[in-house]
């Protein structure tokens, strides 16, 4: 695991973060389709980052893709809110909010939960976030955020530091 006493970032389905109590200052990532009603959180968060973007790994079909500015603002509001516990929540808590746990996770030195065992982050997530990460990390000089940038938060470096060796392991098959 990562730094001790440094709250992991919570991976939730949005059946499960709907119900969700929040701690003392934590903040969530809401992501839902653009379309579908915002998810209605309890009461008591610190802050809330809401963007709207399909399941999907490539443009086209109607579809809306993580954009350049998705990934740009959910970098400014964890670098904004980088002590305060996390959740992160899509759907089915399986692809969209993985890719963006495990991306923050990396970046900020902390553990993850996760709600199930063998998962896909989305990869389309992934380089977005890659992307605007070398952006931002030249910029705030953020040698972390460069490293996983050029890195990718799914290398055995990160995953063994963020989650369990049983379910890492499932990553590199």
């Amino acid at each position: 695991m990562m730094t001790p006493n440094v709250p992991p970032v919570r991976v939730l389905r949005r059946s499960a973060a709907v119900v969700h109590i929040p701690e003392p200052g934590e903040v969530c990532i809401s992501i839902t389709n653009p379309r579908q009603t915002p998810a209605a959180l309890e009461e008591g968060w610190a802050a809330v980052l809401r963007q709207g973007f399909h399941d999907t790994d490539r443009e086209g079909g109607g579809f809306t893709t993580m954009s350049d500015a998705h990934a740009r603002e959910v970098l400014e509001f964890c670098r904004a809110h980088a002590d305060a516990p996390l959740m992160v929540h899509c759907q089915e808590g399986a692809s969209r909010s993985v890719a963006v746990g495990v991306f923050v996770a990396a970046w900020l030195g902390r553990s993850i939960l996760l709600t199930h065992d063998v998962l896909g982050p989305n990869p389309w997530v992934i380089r977005k976030l890659r992307r605007a990460a070398i952006f931002a990390a030249i910029r705030w000089r953020d040698a972390e955020l460069l490293k996983v940038a050029l890195k990718g938060p799914l290398t055995p470096y990160y995953l063994y530091r963020m989650m369990p060796k049983a379910i890492a392991d499932t990553y590199l098959k």
